[in-house]
């Protein structure tokens, strides 16, 4: 090719692409010209908590009346006899922001939420501190569906938590107050704690609660306390009672009781304790009245019974006692048609105490108690108790008891 033509080509190149390719129009459109950019209100589409916004009353320092989403631009002062925030509307979000609500002598709830806030649309309150109120922390005890997360109470007079029916509440904690947690009926709690309350527990909940993960630690009354429900995986530590199952229908899993100063678990009927632990409690591991359904767990150096079965048709089951002061397990006077199958009984002061009639006792291992079978009193069913390779064998069915 000849040199002349390649700026030709070039050239003819450029034309033909720019005849393809049209740059946008010169001319402005019509009209004034608008902002691209968001608003504050778009970039942070909530409200904060304000004198403007949110105006108190004669009765709190804030009052939320409107849904929407509201939040805490600093720490709050209480102020004498008010509330300190007041949400009186459902459809409610209040974060705190990680802000603290502090108490002053003499005020009301930190955070009270009226009786309206309900299901499907319930309040939701979370991410913060409160401290030094002359009431409760949180008041919703007249709301259904409440949701609380992420919020601490310290030092109020009276309940840290004051829960409505079918509360939700997750990774909140109370400490140094009258009761830590309060709850009516069908409220769920997860990765809660009560420390330190000064006189009424850590946690007191109505019919059917669910507790997970919780922890109830050093407070001067009960730790839990249930009418009836489940718990799994708490730890109640330190306290007056450890576990209180007060009604039918409570059922405990893997949960663990330990240096309490009476009870570790007292079960008032019909109920459940399976894989649970029950260590160096001042008297019984586990005190059960009737019908009640002890098994696979583990009682070791309590000051009383490691279980202690006070009524009638309970059943312990598969359980391991050991070093317990008066009995590894023991059946009261007048307890009777109870059942104690399959236990391992290790240096106790007893292997088992049977005072009452009518009961079942079979299958049992007793080694290195102060008796291993103490006192059986009469009328009950017991598997011939074996001590020898040879009475093993000589005996006719595998009910035996053994003894070592």
């Amino acid at each position: 090719m000849h040199r002349a033509t390649i700026p030709a080509l070039i050239a003819a190149s450029i034309a033909f692409a720019a005849s393809v390719v049209h740059a946008g129009p010169l001319t402005p459109p019509v009209g004034a010209i608008e902002s691209t950019m968001k608003t504050l209100d778009q970039v942070e589409a909530r409200v904060p908590v304000t004198l403007e916004n949110t105006p108190g009353d004669a009765n709190s320092v804030f009052k939320i009346t409107e849904p929407g989403s509201y939040y805490l631009t600093g720490n709050l002062i209480g102020e004498s006899g008010k509330h300190g925030i007041e949400i009186a509307s459902s459809r409610v979000e209040l974060d705190l922001n990680g802000f603290v609500l502090i108490g002053v002598s003499g005020t009301l709830d930190a955070i009270r939420i009226a009786p309206i806030g309900v299901l499907p649309f319930p309040v939701v309150v979370r991410n913060g501190g409160i401290s030094g109120w002359s009431d409760d922390g949180v008041d919703a005890t007249n709301t259904v569906g409440t949701r609380i997360e992420d919020v601490w109470v310290s030092l109020v007079t009276d309940t840290g938590f004051l829960l409505g029916e079918q509360a939700v509440v997750s990774r909140c904690a109370a400490s140094f107050c009258q009761r830590g947690f309060f709850g009516n009926d069908g409220c769920v709690l997860d990765h809660c704690r009560a420390d330190f309350a000064t006189q009424f527990g850590g946690f007191r909940l109505q019919n059917g609660a669910v507790l997970n993960h919780c922890q109830a630690v050093a407070n001067a009354g009960t730790g839990f306390q249930v009418n009836s429900g489940s718990m799994r995986d708490c730890i109640a530590r330190n306290n007056r009672v450890g576990f209180n199952g007060v009604f039918a229908g409570c059922n405990f899993e893997r949960c663990c009781a330990e240096d309490n100063e009476l009870s570790g678990f007292h079960l008032q009927g019909l109920a459940s304790l399976s894989e649970c632990q029950a260590i160096d409690n001042g008297l019984s591991g586990i005190a059960a009245d009737s019908e009640c359904d002890v098994r696979s767990c583990l009682a070791v150096s309590n000051g009383f019974s490691g279980i202690s079965l006070n009524g009638s048709n309970s059943l312990a089951v598969g359980n391991v006692c050991r070093s317990n002061t008066l009995a590894g397990i023991s059946i009261h006077q007048n307890s009777h048609d109870n059942r104690v199958e399959d236990n391992q009984l290790w240096a106790n002061g007893a292997g088992l105490d049977i005072d009452g009639e009518r009961n079942i006792i079979i299958r049992n291992h007793a080694s290195g108690n102060g008796q291993n079978y103490a006192q059986i009193g009469p009328n009950n069913i017991v598997g011939t108790i074996v001590d020898s390779a040879a009475s093993m064998n000589a005996a006719t069915n595998d009910l035996v008891n053994f003894s070592f």
